[in-house]
This record gives C-alpha cells, structure tokens and sequence, in this order.
C-alpha cells in the first residue's frame, strides 16, 4: 500500500522529487519519459490503449490537454465504439475528427458542453473537469443534488475520499497535463466503481426524486475471480457482515480481469506494483518514497524520519544495490538513535559504510504492515561504449574501480551517444537506470584532502572537496582516493563529471592531471663562468620533449646536471615559469625506456603487455580512454627525424606488437596499475588493416606544405584505392620514394626498372596531421624461408596462373621463377588488381572467385604459414582462358530486407550470363496496368557491386503478381548474388470512392470515372459522375491519399460531373494506398436494383472448366432477391444441381464468379448453399462468367517421386502439413531389417533415411505404410487416401 495520501484542494501545489534517469523497460516505449514523469500511469495507460505518444515516439508529457482530447481518453477508457456516435452530437464546434468521441462522451453523460451548441472542445480542460468526468464514469455524479452549491468543492470532496487525487500535482481549476491526466486516470481504474442506493432514491410517474436530498452510492462487488485483479479489498454490509465478494475497480470492469496488479519489490527492493496486461508485465514501479537522503544517513538521521514507534516496533529492512543486508533488522535503529557521526549500517554490524555522498537512500514507512523499508543505491560514472541502434541498446565501461557494470550488460534507451558520461544505478546484475552526467569545468583554486595515508583510503568523515569557480565540490562515494584531486592539482585545469545530486562522480584526468612528455634527449650548455666540480652549478640543463600531441619541443630546464640520468628516456610531467624555464618530475614507472620485444597493446581492449623483463620495468598494465599512447619510429641519425604518433585510449589505438628493436616506458596513475601515458618506440603497429597493396615509385607526384614535399603514393587498402600521402624524409619515404630497390621475388618490378614496384604493406602509420609516417613491409621471401624449414611467411612473385580458384585453391606458375604450386587461401584473404591500360595505373578490388585462368597476368601474394592472405594481380593483355563450369543458381530472398512481398532469384550461365527474377506480390491498391519498379543493392560474393533499378512495364500484374526479369554479362558462373535494401515502387494506384461509412459508391451509367491516380509525371485532374438512381442531394468530398494535404469540396451532385482540382499546384497520389474520395451528406434515392445471372444460372458444370463427365454435367443453381433496395447487402446463393466430386482424385470443385466486371472467390461447390455477400449495393448486378478450380486430393506423384538405398524421396501434388507426416508416413515392411530414420520435410517433398539392419539400406520392394492423415499445409482438411507404398525397380515409386 502507498503510506502518504495527498489531499487535493482548490489551491493545489506539489513539490516534484526531480528525477532525470532513463529508467529500465518500462519508460524505453517514450524518449520523452523519464523518472520525472509518471512512469506506472503512462506505462499501463499505454499498455491498454487509453493514452499514447505520438508518430515520433513522445508521449509529450508536459503538454495541456483539450477537452475534444480528453473525450478522447475517457471514450478508450469507456471502450465506446465511437462509431456509433458519429454525426449525433449537438455542438456546432467540434472537429470532424473529434466529434464521434465527444459524442459517446455526450450521449453517456459523461460531459456536457458550454451550452447546447458549443462544447469548447479547444479549451484546456482542468483538472478538476478531468477528475469529474472521471468520477462519472465510476458511478458518481449521477444525480444533480451530487453537485451541491460549488461542483468542483463537490468534486474534490468525492475524489480525496477514494484517493483519486493521489500523487496528482495539478491544482483543481488549472489545466491539467497528459502526465497528471495519466496519473489521473489510472487512479480511477483502481477505484471501486458504485451505484447508487435504492433506498436513497423514489421513483414516480414524473421521474427520478432522492427521498433523502442527496443519493447514497454502494461500492459494486463480486465474487468472480476478475474483481481480484488489481485489489481484494471488500465492503462492510449495512448489517456489519464483510461482503461475499471484493469491490470491483473499474479497471477489473472494463478488463475482465486482463489487467491486472499485484504487490511486490523491485530490484532495489522497494515496495513496488506490478502490472500485467493480458498476461504480459507492463512494468514494476516503486512507491514513492517516504524519505529520501543523497547523503550518509546516521541512526539519528534516520530515527528522526520514521520516529520512535517505527524504529523501535516495526520490522526494518535494508537492501544494499537490491542485496538484503541480513545482520540489520528490527529494534536496532531505535537502539542506535543516538549515534550522529556513523552510517547506521556501519555503526551497527560494522564493515564498510554504505550511504553517503552521492549514494540514493530511500526510506518506505508501512503503518498497516508495521515494516519500515531502507532502499540504498550507489550511483556509478561510466561511459558509453556502444550504442546499438537496431536493437535500441547501448553497453557501459565504469570509469570507477568500484563500478558494476559488465561490457556485455545491455540497457534498453536510445538518448545517448558512443563515449558520453552518464550515471547509472545497478542491482541483480543488471543496469537499473542511466541519465547524463553533469559537467564542469574550469581552474581548480583549492584542494582539500583528508585521507588516512597510511591505508590509502579516505576518513570515515571525508571532507575531500575542491573549488572550482567559487564552488565548492564534494566526491561521489564511488570516487577512490586515487580517483580525487590531490594539492598539486590547484591552478590546473579540471572536467569533472557529476551525479544529479551535485557530488563529482568522475574527473576526467586527461584534462585535470599533468602536462606530461617524454623526454627524447637531455645535454648542457656550460655557463661561461664555468661550473663547479660536480657539474650542478653553473651548468644550464636542455632537453628535447615529446609532448602528448606528437610536437617536439627544445627546452631550457632547471634540472641539474646530476639529474639527467633520472630523467633522460622517462615519461615527465613538466610546468613553466614566466621565463619559459621547463621543470620536469618524473613520471615513469620506476625504470628507464626498456626493451619490450613481447610488447601487446591491442584495440580496444584494456590488458596489455609492456617491457619484457620487470626488473627493468612495469611488464603489464591496463589501459582505458584516457590513455595516451605515443608511438616512435627511431631514427639512427638524427633525434629530428623521428616520427611520432599519438593515440588517445583503447578505442583508438591500433594493434602494437614488439619485436626485437622495440622498447617502451610507461607512467601509471598514482596507486594503480591503469596507465597514464604509454611511449612506445620501433614497433609494429597493425592497427585493424589487412593487407595493402601500393605502387612505390621513385617519381611520384606531390604537393609541398611548409614543412616540404608531401609525396602521392597509390594504394588499396580494405577493398578501397586510396593516395597515401607520405612526409618527404619520413621513414615511409625511405621505404616507398627514395628505395634503393627490392628483391625481387617480394615486389613487382614495373616499367621502369628499378624504379616502379608493386609491394605489400603489413600496415601504415599514420600522424595527427593524416600524413603517413612509416610503413612495414612485407619484405620476406615465403619461399626462401620455407625452404630453410621456416613458416612460409612473407611475399612470393611469378607469372601465370594455370588453373582457376576452384575447390579453395589457385595454382600459381612459375612461383618465384622456379615450379607452378598450388596454395589454399584465408577466410578473409585481400584480393586486388592493378591495371595500366591507358596509362592510368588503377587498383581495384577483387575476389578469388575472380581469378581466372591466366598465363601473362602477374601476381604478388602474400603468405602467412603457406596460406595465401592476399593476392595482387597485374593484369597484362591476352592469353585470358574462357569461364568453365555449367550454369549456377541461386535464391537471394534471403537479402530482401524490410519487403516480404518479394521473391528472387537467379541464374549464370557458364558464359557469364546472368539473369535475375523478381516476384512482386502487388498490394491490392495498385491496378494491373502500373508499373512495378525494384531498386536495391547487389552483392556479389558479400561484396557490393553496384545499385539496381528494374521495372516491369504496365499490364505485366497478373492475379495480383508482377515479374521482372534482368539479364547481362560478364558474371563468374561460380558468384554468389544477393540483395540488400530492396524497395519496390508503382506509378500509379487505384482511386476509390466511399460514403462516410466507407462503403462503395456506384457511378452514373455510361460515365467515366477517374479510376487511377499517378505516383509522378504530368498532374491531372479527378472527375466522377454518381449514379443519380442511387442518390439524391448535394454532396461533400475529401481525397486522401496524396501527395499533398487532402483536397476537399462541397459541389457534389448525383447525376452531375464533380471535377477535383489536382493542378494548381501538382497533385499526384502518395503511392503507399489507394486514394480515396469519400462523399457525405448524400441521400439514398429511392429506386431498386435487380440481379441478371442469366450467363451462369442453369448451365453446365463443364462450361465453367470441370473435366470430369459425370460432375460436368450437373448444373449451376444461382438463388437471388427479386429486387435490391440501394445501399442494401444481398446474399448470392450457389449450388449444384446434384453431389459431386464423383472423380475420386478430387478433392473439392471452388467457384468463382465474375460480379460487375470483379471476380469474387465464392468458395467450395457443392449441393448445398454457397453465399456471397455483396455490401451496400448501389446498382444492378450482373453475373457475367464464373469458373471452378479443379483442387485434388492430396497424393504421392508417383512421377516425381524417387528412392535409392540411402532414402525415399516422395513428391505429392501440393504442400504437406509437417506435422502430421511422421505418424502418417510408418514403416512397412523393410527387408534389411532397418527402421525409418529421419523425416525432411521441405514444401511438397518429403525425404525419408533408414537406420540400423544389417547394412542400414532401403531396397527395391520395400514398403511404407500411408496413412489417411496426412494433411495438407493449407489447413483445406485435404488429406490422402490411405495406401501402400512400394519401392520398385530402377528407384521408381508406386503406391495402391
């Protein structure tokens, strides 16, 4: 039960406890819903279909209600079928589209407007009109002596008394919101509903009087299971006895017991409801707390909130992050209510504390239970790690040590992006809710720090804080000591990250720690006064900084001469004086720049392995988004012609491995192992790149920046060419532009000899700028090394290949000048072609289901333990051998994303000629003379290949379907096609016309109807003439469905040409449904129709397609009204003259006719009475054709069917129901002995294997059992006859 009940007044106000989160599943159906709003009101509301957001996924919270909205709500909350009302309400004010609901509102007395013409439907309606209408529909204000002398007094009188106005913060005269109106609302569904007393009330010959001046109301009761639903609460009978059943809420009326509510926790373990509708949850929500601290409670905090009776009487609670603390239970808050220093968990059964800074505590008090419940939840910082838009998911990665979360946990919300900070709460092993940290930032002034130094951790009384603009900012209780500020942090920069409550969660130390290098080199400058004996004084210390953006600078320093050593090649943090004088502080952990050939830093994971040895060094560490990784290519000459790259946390740093020049120091954050700064130096630096392919060239093009050439180099890298632009002197020049040479069996030497080569890269580096600053070769020769019986790693070169990729290997000629070899290939090898013709020198991306037989093409491929990861080939002309193979087929359906009504398919002939069939399933809207288009995107191998657009030309859409077929040239007969983003389009649809009710208008006889409208092209206008012998009068008309708003008109006049202007501007048909002309205010003419069924009635079976002799000769009996009044719904009644499906393969004869030029499927044939319904006829029908589909009982084709000693194969004449094949289909007699195995089923076709025996063989006169209960899958109750069925010679199949 909720223990607070606010009472609502005229002068109502309310105090909002401010929420931000996005909390779990319930308030992820709105992206404008947070813990603000009134989760449980608006989620059930939802569930039921009383109240929902708009097109865009808002619900709009804050947004005033109108009173035509709110008879909205209160007719879905009625269930009234508005329809009905339409057209009978009095108001002269009220919208068309509102006008059915506010008359079912009217009509039910439910409200009632200013006066009889106008209701004020605009208006916002108030809260306390909301809370009357409301009431009315629980049974009250039935009689005007309910109202008294002031109506709203009366009725917040009646509302406090049934809790109505719980947790509704709108005052009574004020308009009320859609979050107060939700609130509102579900408040009455878990009202009792009433009725009025008889006893209070007389009747008499002039109406209803109240004896007693104001009528009484009875709660309703039952004793049905459905008045349990939401609550079991009973009524006290005038005698004193407690009624038989439970009070029906009106929730429990209107539902049925569909939806219902019970009593339960949440997570945290607050007292909560649970909701379900129609056996689904809708949510869990917690009652509003009682108290709530964001700060350390103490026994006198809490004892002063519940007071003496419940801390002394009533059973207490705790739950930690929704773990129940067990030590801490009943009389030991009343025992410890002195204590103001301790958390009250911590004084009692000791440990850690649990509440304080930043930590949520809330507190529920239950009088009637006697329980007080203490809810405690800790708030983490955490960033976004992924967000995943399909599902609607995003994943965390705490930024706390003490964080909960796991990568792979999965929170449903769409409000945030990759790397923002949020907060979040966690309990049972699950996020709990997320909202975004607030931030700020600015010069710290001041840090205090109270930590116990000899543990490391903060006092029990952390008074920890810092000043940022005045403001004084205390820690989050999830912020470790080593997380917090220390003194040497005043006059820094900071960008901290706060909970909602104002407590600092997480500082982003990138931002607020040290200026940090590395120092390159160091060296002095004697002063010209000469130095003393140690080298200290007199002696002015430089050195040459790498700074974390990748920039060099020479620096003064006031180091000493003795202090060189403890500094040269370590990790610095460094500041300025006014003079420019650098002081350094070493930041390395403990050792100089070490050897670090097992060096492992990998993408987007946080362990990797550092220095080799750790007396040297810190051998691992864990990285995370902050740090900072600054990666050395050395240079032998010259400390200038380093090149550095710098990467920011784990997301981007590429893959780093060691090798036997690598070395690396590392600085830590203080007193963990999470690093800081990484310099790396000599290293392999894969990052996610395959291999890349390049033209080095001694003559590239360039441009020239400040610093000097930038050189242009071609390339492909991930399927893509590419200009890598290289820095003149940088270490990727060396290797790319001024060369001086390769081998050659790990290059392609090009024209120039000596000059131009093709080569493999392992991976790029690249600079801050883009500029690429060094390469890796693959430079091994793979053939080599295997033969000095090493891994066959490295490059190999030739020319020719003699056979094509086929069965996962390619045999390459001439292989390194020596033998043709044949090679299988990786999962994900890089395939690649460079082309000179003309001159243009292109990469392009390939396949090796491209590669063709060729004996001049060159190649390069790459090797990793004699397995091909990538392969280059230059093409050369001639000599190209023809495709082999026969003709290749495919589905790609599979591919079609977002439109079931397409089937696809394909062929490639062994030439190279492809053809590709599109099935369209056509929407009824569009007629059989559109144009059908299919645009998508086409795959070859997984690889996309290039966008389609197909159409099939008008009059091509038979029964519904429409086939487009394209063909061309030039495909690999081994390609696999497939799909994507596949949309079909039509140029025209089908244009309707409807009386209000939606039903079919007739057109005037002899006129011309516009009965398509274009999607594009050439606007025209729309005319229809009606039938003036259906209707009379002048007409309105609205024509949905297009392009623009709906055109409307009031000129229609039965017997008259209507034209509607689709010119002024260009009006065209939106294409996603038909356009509809709906006319109203017409007048049914009082005439009568009559049926002509003289073409089908009497005549024989066969003219109408039924082959068999005897059935073909009974006759078609047509039974129909006389005459038809207009607008009437006639039944067409079909039989034959006699029984039929005399033709024992036959399973039903279904008819069809053709009414008015449409066919309509009537239904099976038979003797007896087949009906067809025509609605709201408006003409004379004519039954001009009509013809039978002939449909066979479900057999065994004995033609197609088949079997061999491995399995049967049965092929029947149409689709089988899987499910009843296995105890149709049994085991005859199996002359080996064996038994029936597995059953496969695959449309019309099912295959049947054999286990056990003496060889586990079918043979030829076996036989299976058909029982009479196969069915079909189409559930027409058509199954087969029962039979045998025989195994015969040559794998042929007979059944009898």
């Amino acid at each position: 039960m909720r223990n607070l009940k606010r009472a609502l007044s005229l002068g109502l106000t309310a105090t909002m406890i401010s929420g931000l989160m996005v909390m779990g599943s319930s308030a992820a159906s709105y992206a404008d819903v947070t813990s603000e709003q009134n989760l449980e009101a608006i989620e059930v509301l939802k569930s039921v279909g009383i109240m929902t957001g708009d097109e865009k996924g808002n619900f709009n919270p804050e947004a005033k209600v109108t009173r035509n909205e709110m008879a909205v709500v209160m007719s879905n909350l009625m269930a009234y079928n508005v329809k009905t009302y339409a057209n009978t309400s009095p108001f002269t004010d009220v919208p068309e589209w509102a006008e059915p609901y506010v008359a079912a509102c009217y009509t039910n007395g439910i409200t009632s407007g200013y006066d009889k013409v106008t209701y004020g439907g605009s208006d916002s309606v108030t809260t306390g009109q909301a809370a009357l209408m409301v009431m009315k529909a629980l049974g009250y204000f039935q009689y005007q002596s309910d109202f008294g002398a002031d109506w709203q007094l009366s009725t917040v009188a009646q509302g406090n008394k049934i809790d109505l106005f719980d947790d509704v913060d709108s005052p009574v005269k004020e308009a009320i919101n859609r979050n107060e109106l939700a609130q509102l609302v579900l408040n009455a569904l878990e009202s009792g509903t009433v009725e009025a007393d008889d006893d209070t009330i007389k009747v008499n010959a002039d109406g209803v009087t109240v004896e007693a001046g104001k009528v009484k109301y009875n709660y309703i009761t039952s004793a049905k299971d459905y008045a349990e639903a939401i609550d079991n609460k009973t009524v006290t009978n005038n005698d004193g006895t407690m009624s038989t059943g439970c009070i029906v809420e009106l929730g429990e009326k209107l539902y049925n017991g569909d939806l219902t509510k019970k009593r339960t926790t949440d997570d945290f373990g607050r007292p909560a409801n649970q909701w379900e509708y129609q056996a689904k949850e809708v949510g869990t929500y917690p009652d509003s707390a009682d108290h709530t601290f964001t700060a350390k409670v103490t026994s006198k905090k809490l004892y002063d909130a519940i007071g003496k009776t419940a801390a002394e009487k009533y059973d207490m609670n705790v739950y930690f992050n929704g773990e129940k603390v067990e030590k801490y239970g009943k009389g030991d808050l009343y025992k410890n209510k002195a204590d103001d220093d301790s958390d009250f968990v911590k004084y009692e059964v000791g440990g850690d504390k649990l509440t304080d800074n930043g930590v949520i505590t809330e507190v529920f008090v239950d009088g009637t239970e006697e329980v007080v419940t203490v809810a405690i939840m800790e708030q983490y910082a955490a960033e976004v790690l992924k967000v995943y838009e399909d599902e609607g998911t995003i994943t965390l990665s705490d930024l706390s040590e003490t964080g909960a979360v796991d990568a792979k946990d999965e929170f449903e919300t769409t409000e945030f992006a990759e790397d923002d900070i949020v907060i979040y709460t966690y309990a049972k092993d699950k996020i709990q809710s997320v909202y975004a940290a607030g931030k700020i930032e600015g010069d710290v002034t001041s840090v205090r720090t109270n930590t116990n130094s000899a543990s490391g951790t903060a006092k029990e009384d952390s008074g920890d804080n810092f000043v940022v603009d005045g403001t004084t900012y205390k820690y989050n209780k999830t912020m470790t000591v080593k997380d917090k500020l220390q003194t040497e942090n005043v006059n820094n920069g900071v960008v901290a990250y706060l909970d909602a409550q104002g407590y600092v969660a997480y500082i982003d130390e990138s931002a607020v720690t040290y200026d940090y290098a590395f120092v390159l080199s160091m060296g002095t400058d004697k002063d010209q006064f000469g130095s003393d004996l140690s080298g200290n004084k007199g002696t002015t210390v430089y050195a040459r900084l790498v700074l974390t953006d990748g920039t060099v600078v020479k620096v003064e320093t006031d180091a000493k001469f003795s202090e060189i050593a403890s500094l040269k090649n370590h990790i610095v943090s460094y500041s300025k004086d006014k003079k420019d004088v650098y002081s350094l502080t070493d930041r390395s952990h403990a050792f100089d720049l070490a050897d670090a050939t097992n060096l492992d830093v990998n993408n987007g994971k946080a362990g990797m392995t550092l220095v080799d040895s750790a007396s040297e060094g810190k051998t691992s560490a864990v990285a995370n988004a902050n740090t900072v990784f600054i990666v050395a290519e050395s240079d032998s000459e010259s400390y200038d012609d380093y090149d550095f790259s710098v990467y920011t946390g784990v997301k981007n740093v590429p893959d780093i491995d060691g090798d036997a020049d690598t070395k690396a120091v590392v600085a830590l954050k203080d007193g963990s192992n999470v690093a800081k700064v990484v310099y790396i130096q000599d290293a392999e630096v894969s990052g996610a790149t395959d291999v890349v392919f390049a033209y080095a060239d001694k003559t590239p093009k360039y441009t020239k920046d400040k610093d000097g050439k930038i050189f242009e180099i071609d390339a492909i890298k991930d399927g893509e060419a590419i200009t890598l632009k290289i820095k003149e002197g940088s270490a990727a020049a060396k290797k790319l532009v001024t060369f001086s040479g390769f081998t050659a069996n790990t290059a392609l030497s090009m024209d120039k000899a000596g000059e131009e080569y093709l080569v493999a890269l392992k991976g790029i580096t690249e600079n801050a700028d883009g500029y690429v600053t060094n390469v890796r070769l693959y430079d091994e020769d793979a053939l080599a090394n295997q033969t000095a019986g090493k891994d066959m790693d490295g490059v190999i070169s030739g020319t020719g290949i003699t056979d094509k990729s086929k069965d996962d290997v390619v045999t390459l000629t001439k292989v390194n000048g020596g033998s043709d070899k044949t090679y299988t290939w990786s999962d994900n090898v890089t395939v690649a072609q460079y082309n000179d013709k003309s001159d243009k020198g292109e990469f392009s991306k390939s396949k090796m289901s491209s590669i063709k037989a060729d004996t001049n093409d060159r190649y390069l491929a790459v090797m990793d333990d004699g397995v091909i990861i990538g392969l280059l080939t230059e093409y050369v002309a001639g000599n190209d051998k023809a495709p082999e193979g026969g003709v290749t087929s495919g589905i790609i359906k599979n591919k079609v994303a977002n439109v079931d009504s397409i089937d696809a398919g394909y062929t490639i002939s062994k030439t190279g000629k492809v053809t590709i069939d599109f099935t369209v399933d056509v929407p009824e809207y569009v007629p059989d003379n559109a144009v059908v288009t299919v645009t998508g995107d086409l795959y070859i191998d997984g690889d996309f290949d290039g966008p389609l657009s197909l159409s099939a030309t008008g009059g091509t859409v038979k029964n519904g379907k429409a086939t487009i077929r394209m063909t061309g040239s030039g495909y690999d007969h081994d390609w696999k096609l497939t799909l994507d983003n596949v949309a079909v389009s039509y140029d025209k649809v089908i244009v309707k016309y409807v009386d209000g009710d939606g039903k079919a208008l007739s057109m005037k006889a002899g006129t011309t109807a516009t009965d398509t409208l274009t999607v594009s092209g050439t606007a025209a206008d729309l005319k229809f003439t009606l039938n003036d012998r259906a209707y009379t009068g002048t007409g309105s008309y609205v024509v949905s469905g297009l392009n623009v708003a709906d055109k409307t008109g009031t000129t229609v006049a039965a017997g008259s040409e209507t034209t509607v202007d689709l010119t002024s501007p260009d009006a065209f048909a939106k294409g996603d449904g038909y356009v509809t002309v709906k006319i109203t205010d017409l007048k049914a003419a009082a005439t009568t129709y009559v049926v002509d069924k003289t073409a089908v009635d009497g005549k024989a079976l066969s003219t109408f397609g039924v082959k068999d002799s005897t059935d073909g000769a009974e006759t078609l009996t047509v039974t129909a009204p006389a005459s038809i009044n207009p607008g009437q719904s006639v039944d067409l009644e079909f039989k034959a003259s006699s029984t039929i499906t005399s033709d024992a393969t036959v399973y039903e004869y279904v008819l069809y006719v053709t009414i008015n030029g449409t066919e309509y499927k009537v239904g099976k044939l038979s003797d007896s009475n087949a009906s067809l319904t025509m609605d709201n006829v408006q003409s004379d029908l004519t039954i001009s054709a009509a013809r039978i589909d002939t449909v066979k009982k479900l057999a065994v084709d004995t033609d197609k069917s088949s079997w061999t000693k491995d399995q049967v194969v049965l092929v029947f004449n149409g689709d089988v129901n899987e499910a009843t094949v296995k105890t149709a289909i049994t085991k005859g007699t199996i002359n080996d002995g064996g038994d029936l195995n597995k059953y496969t089923v695959s449309g019309n076709t099912v295959t049947i294997t054999v286990k056990n025996g003496t060889k586990g063989e079918f043979a030829e006169n076996d036989t299976l059992t058909l029982a009479n209960t196969l069915e079909s899958k189409d559930d027409s109750g058509n199954k087969t006859t029962a039979g045998t069925i025989t195994l015969a010679a040559d794998g042929k199949i007979t059944v009898a």
